[in-house]
C-alpha cells in the first residue's frame, strides 16, 4: 500500500528523496538544524484538489489570521475551529471578512472568494485548552460563503474519508500553506508531506513530526489526506483537520521543533458523529457517494434560506450549485458506516 501511494506522489519526489525516505535532511541544502535557516520542509507543489488558504478577520479586529482549509462543497470550507473562534467567550458561530485562495492543481493559487462569510465551530471546542489531543478532539469548523466559489465544480471539492480506521494506521499526507521557515517566512506556496501515524483515536489523529519536516503557523486547518490509488492518479479524502503541535524543550510555539525527539502534531478527526451535525448547522447536505469506485462523504449546499444574513444575493448564474441530492444525510459514526461498506500551532 505504501509503495503504491509513493508511486502516485512520484511527481513530488524529484530533488526531495531525503524527505520521503524520512532521513535526517531537510528540503534545503542546510542540514544543521539551525532554526533561522532550516526550511519547514515538505514538497512545494502547484496545488491539490480542494486545498485553500483562508484569511480570517473578525468584526472589530485589525490583525488577520491565516489558515489552511479544504473546499468540501460549492460554498463551504472545512478548517480548524481555533482559526475562527479565538476566545471562549465567543459563541459557536459568527461572521468574518475573508479571502479564500484555491491551490488549483493545474493553474496554481487563485482567488475563489473575497468578502463576508459565516463560520460555525464544533460546539465542544474550547479555545482555552492547550495544544494537545484534548483540544484536537473538537478543533474543527466550517466557513460558509454566500455564493458559490468562482470557477469551481464538484471535481474541485474534497470528499470526506468514509473508510475503516485501520487504513489510517499507515501513512497520511498533510497539506499546508503556512510559514515555511522557523524564522517566519511565507511565500503563498502549498507544501505537502507524508507522516507516520502514531495514534488513531475516534476524535483525533496524532502524527510523528520528529523528522526535519514539520508543521508551522498557518498550516492549521489544513487537510490530512488518505489517498486512494486509482487508474491514472488518485482520489484524496479528508481524514483530519490540522489542530496543533505539542512542543518539548521550550521552543516558541510557532513550528513543530523537529530537532526534539517528542514532537507530535494533532489533527481533529473528521468522523461523521462529530462532523455530521456541524455540517447540517452550516447548511450542508452530505451523503455517501462513489467517486471512481471510492466511497466517501460528499457535501452540497442546502437551498439558500430566505433570511440569509448576507447583503449579497446568492449566485444564480452558470456557476450556481445544482440542487442537493436526495440521499439521506449522514449522521452515523464514521467506522459504523465503514463496516456497513462504507498548524496554526498555538
Amino acid at each position: 500500500m505504501i509503495s503504491l501511494l509513493l508511486q502516485k506522489h512520484a511527481h513530488m519526489l524529484t530533488g526531495f528523496a531525503c524527505v520521503f525516505l524520512a532521513t535526517a535532511c531537510s528540503a534545503s541544502e542546510d542540514q544543521t538544524g539551525t532554526k533561522t535557516q532550516e526550511l519547514r520542509g515538505g514538497i512545494e507543489i502547484t496545488g491539490y484538489q480542494g486545498v485553500v488558504d483562508i484569511s480570517v478577520l473578525p468584526p472589530g479586529y485589525q490583525d488577520v489570521k491565516n489558515c489552511t482549509g479544504s473546499m468540501i462543497s460549492a460554498n463551504a470550507v472545512l478548517t480548524a475551529a481555533h482559526c475562527v473562534r479565538w476566545f471562549s467567550s465567543w459563541p459557536n458561530t459568527g461572521t468574518i471578512q475573508t479571502t479564500i485562495n484555491y491551490y488549483d492543481p493545474e493553474t496554481g493559487r487563485r482567488q475563489v472568494y473575497s468578502g463576508q462569510a459565516e463560520w460555525f465551530s464544533e460546539p465542544n471546542y474550547n479555545p482555552d485548552l492547550k495544544n494537545n489531543a484534548g483540544r484536537a478532539n473538537s478543533d474543527i469548523a466550517i466557513v460558509r460563503v454566500p455564493k458559490t466559489f468562482s470557477n469551481t465544480s464538484q471535481d474541485d471539492y474534497l470528499g470526506i474519508y468514509a473508510g475503516r480506521s485501520e487504513n489510517l494506521q499507515l501513512i497520511l499526507w498533510a497539506y499546508g500553506a503556512g510559514l515555511y521557515t522557523y524564522s517566519g517566512k511565507k511565500d503563498d506556496k502549498l507544501r505537502a508531506h507524508y507522516f507516520n501515524v502514531e495514534d488513531v483515536d475516534p476524535s483525533h489523529i496524532v502524527l510523528d513530526t520528529r523528522k526535519k519536516v514539520g508543521l508551522c503557523k498557518g498550516d492549521s486547518g489544513g487537510p490530512l489526506i488518505f489517498p486512494y490509488a486509482v487508474t491514472g492518479g488518485e482520489v484524496g479524502t479528508v481524514t483530519g483537520v490540522g489542530s496543533s503541535v505539542e512542543l518539548f524543550g521550550g521552543e516558541p510555539d510557532v513550528c513543530a521543533n523537529n530537532d526534539w525527539g517528542m514532537d507530535d502534531a494533532f489533527y481533529s478527526r473528521t468522523n461523521m458523529e462529530k462532523l455530521g451535525p456541524l455540517l447540517r448547522t452550516a447548511g450542508q447536505e452530505c451523503a455517501i457517494e462513489t467517486r471512481q469506485t471510492i466511497d466517501m462523504v460528499v457535501c452540497r449546499p442546502m437551498p439558500v434560506r430566505a433570511d440569509t444574513p448576507f447583503d449579497e444575493a446568492p449566485d444564480t448564474g452558470a456557476n450556481a450549485e445544482p440542487e442537493a441530492p436526495t440521499q439521506a444525510r449522514i449522521s452515523t459514526p464514521q467506522d459504523e458506516v465503514a463496516q456497513s461498506d462504507m498548524t496554526e500551532p498555538e
